[in-house]
């Protein structure tokens, strides 16, 4: 098995010694609960977005994002906004 695959962490620990980000200030923005849940594993805050599959994509997986938004336009003024707070 690979810990690059969602819900493991790999990419995000690999973006984070790469490119030095801070997963705890990051955002992570998805349409299926597995990215939803890799998000959350590497502390990132966690969108889900309605379009696309919009969580239902038929793993049975059940996530809880932190937010939820329409589409990713919706999930980029959420991160604004919070950014600006």
């Amino acid at each position: 098995a690979c810990d690059c695959r969602k819900p493991a962490t790999g990419m995000f620990t690999e973006a984070r010694n790469r490119h030095g980000i801070t997963l705890g200030e990051s955002y992570m923005i998805g349409d299926r609960a597995t990215d939803i849940l890799a998000g959350q594993a590497a502390g990132c805050f966690s969108i889900m977005v309605r379009s696309g599959y919009g969580g239902d994509d038929g793993s049975g997986t059940a996530a809880e994002p932190d937010a939820w938004c329409d589409d990713l336009a919706g999930a980029a003024e959420l991160i604004i906004g919070r950014v600006r707070a």
